[in-house]
């Protein structure tokens, strides 16, 4: 009975992927997400990584590794070279071909090295992403071979993991706080100048606190409900992802965290359906 169930398993992950079109489209958004926010940070590129960048550290822990590690992050001299190899090797990680592995872990990489060599100008949404960027890396759809097949089961797995853990925890950590709890997480964080918009702060249709009880338990529940929904309920899947998308694109454009929000709703495009092919 032990050997039947492994044999069934090998056989399911060594067998084409169910969703390679969601798969591939998948891998093309990770990736040109990482090209579009590095182009869109062009103008300003050179005060984030460059010589007269206003986050360049000057000095590092007295260890070793420390040293090494900050010898390699903080590279004002290098910063083009860095910065033009990622956005070279994310467009290249686009592409469905047998050697996109290798331009998707140099994507990656650079990725990471601008990430940390200039922490304070980023958010949660560029390190989400190059965790997928990571998982995403040896996917090759238009292949025979099981091995093949078995590392895009692998990542499209561990991309879905990874959106599950983040709003499980999400949702854990906002249940150890009060103001989500009481209702007012929104309110508080949308009349910070910083996250919201004139006519919020401005109008008093948006002073009424019921409004915002009800928009911040929405969220709440919104993030506890995802794993339920999106592993148990395939037929509500997509109109719930709609939801979240609406959501997004309300932290994106109302809060002013534009990638965030566009991170989260790139990570929606791994649970959607496909039909299958007859």
């Amino acid at each position: 009975m032990k050997k039947a169930a492994i044999d069934g398993l090998i056989h399911r992950v060594t067998r084409p992927v169910d969703r390679p079109v969601v798969l591939r489209a998948g891998v093309v958004l990770v990736y040109g997400w990482l090209a579009a926010y590095a182009l869109l940070l062009w103008g300003e590129s050179s005060y984030i990584w460059g010589p007269s960048s206003v986050l360049q550290r000057y000095g590092a822990p007295s260890t070793v590794i420390q040293n090494q590690i900050y010898g390699v992050l903080y590279f004002p001299a290098r910063f083009p070279w860095i910065y033009g190899l990622h956005i070279a090797a994310a467009l290249s990680g686009m592409a469905n071909l047998r050697w996109a592995a290798v331009p998707r872990a140099a994507a990656w990489l650079t990725g990471l090295m601008l990430y940390y060599a200039a922490i304070p100008a980023h958010n949660s949404g560029m390190l989400l992403i190059l965790l997928l960027a990571f998982y995403l890396i040896p996917v090759y759809t238009r292949t025979e071979s099981p091995y093949r097949h078995a590392l895009n089961h692998t990542a499209l797995w561990a991309v879905m993991l990874q959106v599950l853990l983040c709003y499980t925890f999400s949702a854990i950590y906002k249940f150890m706080g009060l103001q989500w709890i009481s209702g007012d997480a929104l309110y508080y964080a949308l009349h910070i100048e910083r996250f919201s918009q004139p006519w919020i702060l401005e109008s008093p249709a948006w002073a009424q606190s019921t409004l915002w009880n009800v928009l911040t338990w929405g969220a709440l529940l919104y993030q506890v409900a995802f794993p339920v929904v999106v592993l148990a309920m395939p037929r509500k899947r997509l109109w719930f992802l709609l939801i979240g998308v609406a959501m997004h694109l309300f932290i994106a454009t109302v809060m002013n965290l534009w990638d965030f929000g566009s991170a989260m709703i790139v990570c929606y495009a791994f649970f959607l359906p496909e039909r299958k092919r007859t």
